[in-house]
């Protein structure tokens, strides 16, 4: 990741983004008793098609879970179904609109509570970017790149209760992305509703790309929130400024008002300019800070 495209793309601008990052696998963690989490893994599947790069980092998961599918036309959900049939999935259809993060907080809002654990990931392709192509595997990559990561994983939640979301890093074509753009209005009023006093001059920080895992507690501000598919706008092919957007740049601070912590994590400890790699004793010292 780390070629010379990238860093003559990347002069960050004071202000811009800076973050830590844990580098996964950690030996320690990976060997540390989880218990036995209920998991729900949840995957919105707009591009039926992309499910085929998923399903390798599925088949890295060491403990059950139950697989929630969400899609809009019955000829995918057919599709879907036939492709994770080893899964036994539950696949549902929702109408086309607010993208993946309305099947998070609307579709599938009391199925996530029944969890202990939640892993949230979609068929990302951003067709209007050709230097995104990778995203969907960068953040893959992060999330269940192979079964150490998953133990390791695993074993972050159980040792840090206080631990609420765990997100990738941010890919470098996108770190440009991390501020407020058009969206500043709408995530203060959803903010508000959250408890959550929101200022310009905030960190803002979230997990770019709307994947993370998390415990359902830690989520529990935005699923409160009682959204319905009317509350976001129909899909018109926009990049910025919707109720969606607004909604995943909320995702730490709803985790901090409802008492967690939040985490990036990758696989790769080549970082970034934007980047600090923190090592398994300074886990604590890479919190996500929002204010």
């Amino acid at each position: 990741m780390n070629d010379a495209r990238w860093r003559r793309l990347l002069k960050i601008p004071p202000g811009l983004i800076r973050y830590r990052y844990a580098a996964l696998p950690i030996a320690a963690l990976a060997e540390a008793p989880t218990g036995e989490p209920k998991i729900g893994i949840f995957v919105h599947a707009f591009y039926e098609q992309e499910i085929q790069r998923i399903l390798p980092y599925l088949a890295h998961i060491g403990a059950p879970f139950r697989l929630f599918v969400s899609t809009d036309t019955p000829e995918k959900k057919n599709f879907l179904e036939a492709a994770l049939r080893s899964y036994a999935p539950d696949v549902r259809i929702f109408e086309n609109r607010g993208r993946d993060i309305a099947p998070k907080f609307v579709g599938f809002r009391d199925e996530q509570r029944a969890c202990d654990l939640v892993l949230h990931i979609h068929t990302k392709k951003s067709p209007h970017a050709e230097e995104l192509a990778r995203w969907l595997e960068f953040i893959l990559d992060s999330l269940l790149g192979s079964p150490d990561v998953l133990r390791s994983i695993f074993g972050l939640f159980a040792t840090y209760p206080h631990l609420g979301v765990i997100a990738p890093r941010v890919h470098p074509s996108v770190v440009y992305g991390v501020q407020w753009g058009k969206n500043y209005c709408k995530t203060v009023y959803l903010a508000r509703r959250m408890g959550v006093r929101l200022e310009r001059s905030t960190r803002l920080d979230f997990p770019a790309g709307s994947m993370f895992w998390a415990r359902p507690a830690a989520l529990a501000p935005l699923l409160d929130l009682d959204l319905a598919f009317s509350s976001f706008e129909p899909e018109h092919g926009q990049v910025d400024g919707t109720t969606a957007h607004a909604l995943e740049r909320l995702i730490f601070y709803a985790a901090e008002r409802a008492g967690y912590r939040s985490l990036h994590v990758g696989t790769s400890d080549d970082a970034e300019a934007f980047e600090t790699v923190i090592g398994s004793g300074e886990l604590e010292q890479g919190w996500v800070r929002t204010r």
